[in-house]
């Protein structure tokens, strides 16, 4: 394969450090598939690559210009490996702060550790997916020393002398920070899209091939295989009309605007505003990314640590046998109950983190349903405090079942945990709102909720009740508040202290 066929040779080359030609070539198709365009550059080996970057031997003909704006380096090289390369990179101020991605067959937690602590901006598996590889290369690439400071943006528009009269309105941006590439159709400007990534798209409603509406349903499709922050797009008509606008608007555009009421105010108004929501969104997208990465980190270092200290305690048990006293058995038995607690939190953190990338439809749903699994699941809990349970026909809404059975089994288990020495009563009704929520309701008589601390209750790890010691970390409701939201509805506690507690939140009905 032409590592450089069909390339942008105004974007800064892709350094690619790999011995193995197949792996290089592997490699390179991953790149080209997810339609990044930069030229590729290749060294066999460490030496080679250290040459290249410090401008020696056969590469002194090289300019400072000419330094790649990512480096994906193999880390089991010949002679000089990756770790060597990352130490002289580290070394120097101006190659120090090329993002590097070790690309690497090795699932070892040291080389990992190790490239991390000589500077490398992530770790990948050879095996992993494009869409991933891409995304972290456009991440690691927006905070490259080679970043353009110009905005780019795309005009698609099949009248060419509708192109020239935006340019026209816009001219004085041009010199300054503005990059203006334009397309005759849709095709041609989705191709655009995937090559060149603009910050903002002006797209007329009426193509000879998409329309508007088309033209952004199949770039929404696009951005969610690639997981990359989608450009601002302004769309435009000849004819201003309320269906064509909400619709956009929906689809993702950030304004409509009519082609005959357009002046040089009103276009670089409404561009200086799709610019700014666009470098806002990338900064939300990239703290999104940075996060993912380090709960899914964070998950994966304490678990590690946690299976360790559960076999050293088994072992110690095991080893101890009959000699093990009462007093040593019993603290062993603690270590190992704070080690499952651990355990749960780590769960519980992921489970939090993990509503907030999801994306699956709500369907149809028998709320009687989804109580009655929650329940199965918590049978246990159930018999042994055998609570007077009063479950209503409920109604049939808009919902993710497993979302909701969690809801519900964390709302009703918390009425066990919080119950008084009266014997418990739960009661679960719904009310129609008159629109189109339901209303759903949770009832019980144990040990309430102070009025002053009903919102409190929704914070990650609060504890209102200090006092009573029950087991679990502390996410329980926060989780039920996301999940909530996670349906459009909202949900709210009240009650008084030993008086029980009454949990509502609302549904989207079916």
């Amino acid at each position: 394969m032409n590592a450089n066929a069909d390339v942008n040779r105004n974007l800064a080359p892709f350094l690619i450090v790999d011995d193995n030609p197949d792996d290089f070539e592997a490699t390179l198709r991953s790149i080209r598939k997810a339609g990044i365009k930069n030229p590729i550059d290749r060294c066999v080996d460490g030496e080679d690559c250290l040459a290249y970057l410090f401008r020696e031997g056969a590469y002194s003909a090289r300019s400072r210009s000419e330094a790649p704006q990512l480096i994906i380096l193999d880390l089991n090289l010949p002679g000089t490996d990756g770790r060597d390369v990352l130490k002289e990179l580290h070394k120097d101020q101006t190659l120090e702060a090329i993002p590097v991605i070790v690309f690497s067959t090795s699932e070892d937690e040291r080389d990992v550790r190790e490239c991390y602590q000589f500077g490398a901006s992530a770790y990948m598996k050879k095996t992993t997916d494009i869409s991933t590889l891409a995304a972290t290369i456009r991440r690691l690439c927006d905070k490259s020393p080679h970043k353009r400071h110009h905005q780019r943006i795309l005009i698609v528009d099949d009248n060419p002398d509708d192109r020239e009269y935006y340019r026209r309105l816009l001219r004085h941006y041009e010199d300054d920070h503005l990059d203006f590439v334009e397309a005759s159709s849709a095709q041609e400007g989705l191709d655009l899209v995937d090559s060149i990534n603009p910050d903002c798209i002006l797209l007329d409603y009426y193509l000879h091939d998409l329309n508007g509406v088309e033209f952004l349903q199949e770039l929404q499709k696009r951005h969610q295989k690639t997981k990359q922050n989608p450009p601002s797009v302004l769309m435009l008509t000849g004819h201003g009309s309320e269906t064509i606008a909400a619709n956009a608007i929906k689809l993702g555009a950030d304004d409509y605007l009519v082609k005959n009421n357009l002046n040089q105010e009103t276009l670089e108004r409404a561009l200086a505003r799709a610019i700014q929501t666009h470098e806002l969104r990338s900064k939300l997208h990239t703290k999104k990314e940075e996060f993912s990465l380090f709960t899914c980190a964070l998950s994966h270092d304490l678990r590690a640590p946690l299976r360790r200290s559960r076999i050293f305690c088994d072992y110690l048990s095991e080893s101890l046998g009959e000699e093990v006293t009462e007093e040593s058995q019993s603290y062993l038995d603690m270590i190992v109950n704070n080690l499952n607690n651990l355990d749960q939190l780590i769960n519980a953190l992921m489970g939090f983190y993990s509503i907030s990338e999801l994306k699956a439809p709500l369907k149809p749903l028998k709320l009687n349903y989804v109580v009655t699994q929650a329940l199965d699941i918590l049978h246990e809990l159930v018999q042994e405090h055998r609570p007077t349970l009063k479950i209503a026909d409920l109604p049939m809404i808009l919902g993710h079942a497993p979302l909701l059975i969690e809801l519900f089994q964390n709302l009703i288990q918390n009425a066990i945990k919080y119950r008084s020495e009266d014997p418990l009563q739960i009661e679960v009704s719904a009310q129609d709102t008159g629109d189109h929520l339901v209303r759903i309701c949770i009832t019980d008589n144990g040990s309430g909720i102070d009025s002053d601390k009903s919102q409190q209750i929704f914070q990650p790890l609060y504890r209102a009740n200090k006092t009573v010691k029950v087991e679990g970390c502390g996410l329980g409701l926060s989780i039920c508040e996301k999940i909530i939201k996670y349906h459009g509805g909202n949900i709210w506690a009240d009650g008084k202290a030993e008086r029980g507690a009454r949990f509502y939140f609302t549904l989207p009905k079916a």
